[in-house]
């Protein structure tokens, strides 16, 4: 066989605003513009809410197993980032079907915040192992296939594909230049004590009460679905003692996330563990100077065209704000650039931009396209390099 005919992709969840629902979504669109009225593209998942023809919500493993959509499949694509039962379906098929995984990467338990929290990151790290029954799996960054080297995969079994920025960041346009000494700051991720945004709203409120002469603004962006109520609580409960000038907005549609973007100055990740991080190339397509922890995969991903802090050094994270607002404000009042911090050294401001869009070009949707059909169509002519197990 060339290439399959009848696909079925795989995950937990298929919705508005996930990054992994996303990266299934990509693919179904590549095959679909690739091999057209040719192949059929299905959906398992235990939800959805996009409306794609060819979903199916199946309750979990048996009742996958029993649908004629996989066991007429000739091609599996398993999403892989957070446990969901019938990922195990991986070890029942037959052997003349191709199995695919995407591994995502999963947050430590270490970083949950409850027993039962604790427990599905620890059953979806034992579940990892299903990686293994897979024909080739693609991962999201180096550092994601790097941590796969405890599973022992061939070389020619793991390759990156990295995912891309939106269509709408290809065109941001130019940055807004006030007149005034306003700064605006923005996170945009889920509100997860893992993604460290009470580091960032502690450090907020201690940098602008140091800088009298600035105006900062942090915007928080985030699907509340995927969050923490009772963290998102702890900070609502920040801005209510005072914190005004933070704006804790939610879940926003992607009009309004792009000019969250395009009207930011900086973007703060300060996040305890990333396998990849979209919002880093989000905020460098739009022109942000970015400042991150260097958990995981932020500082391959940050490179050198922004600030990179010791996880959980809130102080130091403080302090990189302070320089930022005084540097603005100073840079505002005297009508010129303002320089900024960066791995590589101190730098203009609009260099730094300029550079930083440059880097994000290789992240297209094109770009991402391309690579995933010419390897899967690699896979096919090679016979899998391997070969199916």
């Amino acid at each position: 066989m060339s290439r399959p005919s009848k696909i079925l992709l795989l995950n937990g969840v298929v919705v508005s605003g996930d990054a992994i629902s996303r990266s299934l979504v990509l693919k179904r669109e590549a095959l679909l513009e690739a091999y057209g009225d040719s192949i059929s593209v299905s959906i398992a998942t235990y939800r959805s809410n996009l409306n794609l023809p060819g979903t199916y919500e199946v309750s979990g493993l048996v009742d996958l197993l029993s649908r004629r959509v996989f066991y007429e499949a000739d091609l599996l694509i398993y999403e892989f980032g957070i446990y969901y039962d019938f990922f195990d379906s991986v070890r029942f098929t037959q052997s003349s079907v191709k199995r695919l995984g995407v591994w995502h990467n999963i947050t430590p338990a270490a970083l949950a915040t409850s027993v039962t929290a604790a427990d599905l990151l620890e059953r979806s790290l034992n579940q990892r192992s299903n990686l293994l029954c897979c024909d080739h799996v693609f991962c999201d960054s180096d550092f994601n296939m790097r941590e796969l080297e405890t599973l022992k995969p061939s070389p020619t079994q793991v390759s990156v594909l990295k995912l891309p920025i939106g269509m709408a960041f290809s065109d941001v346009g130019a940055k807004p230049r006030g007149n005034n000494a306003e700064i605006r700051l923005l996170y945009v991720g889920r509100i997860v004590p893992a993604k460290g945004v009470l580091d960032l709203v502690q450090a907020f409120i201690a940098a602008s009460t140091a800088i009298p002469n600035a105006r900062p603004i942090l915007d928080i962006i985030g699907n509340t679905a995927f969050s923490d109520h009772h963290y998102v609580n702890q900070i609502r409960e920040k801005i209510a003692d005072g914190a005004e000038q933070i704006n804790l907005l939610g879940h926003v549609d992607e009009a309004t996330l792009v000019e969250a973007y395009r009207s930011a100055d900086i973007f703060v990740m300060p996040s305890y563990h990333e396998g990849y991080c979209v919002p880093v190339l989000e905020a460098f397509a739009a022109g942000c100077h970015v400042i991150a922890y260097d958990a995981g995969n932020l500082p391959y991903i940050v490179g050198t065209h922004g600030l990179v802090l010791r996880t959980g050094d809130v102080d130091a994270l403080r302090d990189a704000l302070i320089a930022e607002f005084r540097e603005r404000a100073a840079a505002s009042a005297e009508d010129r650039e303002p320089i900024v911090a960066t791995a590589a050294g101190p730098i203009e401001e609009r260099k730094r931009r300029d550079a930083a869009r440059r880097y994000v070009a290789d992240y297209s949707e094109g770009a991402f396209r391309e690579s995933f059909i010419s390897t899967l169509e690699w896979l096919y002519r090679s016979n899998f390099g391997v070969g199916a197990k």
